[in-house]
């Protein structure tokens, strides 16, 4: 007898974002949790170049952000859920009650139901390095037969920082898959 392994297809990414999210609110929805999981006391919803190929949503909150190591070991493994095994926030968990609004890990999978391209930025501390994903969601679906862990993703770091950002993360959706028509409240 020989131990064998499940082999995950790249088509899991479109099961876990398009498929299971089915709708756009619901997907900003989910980003605006996480923002909300990561103690951001502020989100701002942006949208840019409406009606144009150049056309972006961004998301932007004042949470604890991550660095270079949180980037690879929680939000770029698949499925993972820190606040789930209770590693994520235990000092806090234990003065406070704050339930957490996500615990599936899948909630990043909510950018590619809004858009084919993903500009994440981060910055855990104001004095730390500004860490950026970029992720090319239409790679996933070229060859079904590849392996989703061997698809690029691209992370960088750098010593610039966001403007107007001391802690947090920002994520600039490109190349939306539906149009928004946004409408002012104020007249």
């Amino acid at each position: 007898m020989s131990d064998v392994r499940f082999r995950v297809s790249s088509g899991l990414k479109t099961i876990i974002g398009r498929e299971l999210i089915t709708d756009d609110f619901v997907a900003v929805f989910e980003l605006v949790k996480n923002a909300f999981d990561a103690h951001a006391k502020r989100v701002d919803i942006t949208f840019e170049n409406l009606g144009s190929e150049d056309a972006r949503l961004i998301i932007r909150d004042n949470g604890k952000g991550m660095n270079k190591d949180d980037l690879e070991k929680k939000w770029l493994f698949v499925a993972y859920s820190a606040k789930k095994d209770g590693t994520e926030d235990y000092r806090e968990r234990i003065r406070s009650s704050r339930v957490y609004a996500g615990a599936k890990g899948i909630g990043r999978f909510s950018c590619d139901k809004l858009g084919r391209h993903l500009k994440l930025l981060t910055q855990k501390s104001a004095t730390g390095p500004t860490c950026c994903v970029t992720v090319h969601w239409d790679t996933f679906e070229e060859d079904a037969k590849k392996e989703f862990t061997d698809i690029p993703i691209s992370l960088a770091t750098s010593r610039e920082s966001v403007p107007n950002l001391t802690t947090g993360t920002v994520l600039e959706i490109s190349g939306l898959r539906e149009s928004w028509i946004v409408t002012s409240f104020f007249g």
